[in-house]
């Protein structure tokens, strides 16, 4: 997922939030290269690269 170069020997995440929703704990990790990933229960769920996110100017942005 991650496009950085050396990021498979050095790959950090950092949890940027958990929430329990009637689908399971939902969890928000970010990658150094700006990439996210969406884990439910545990289980991989969605992979956000750092290009299909929005702008934070963007209109509807998080951040």
């Amino acid at each position: 997922m991650c496009d950085r170069a050396g990021a498979a020997d050095d790959a950090r995440w950092s949890l940027l939030s958990r929430h329990t929703t009637s689908q399971g704990v939902v969890e928000y990790c970010a990658c150094r290269c700006g990439g996210v990933v969406v884990l439910v229960d545990g289980r991989l769920a969605k992979i956000l690269p750092r290009a299909a996110r929005p702008a934070p100017s963007a209109p509807g942005a998080y951040g």
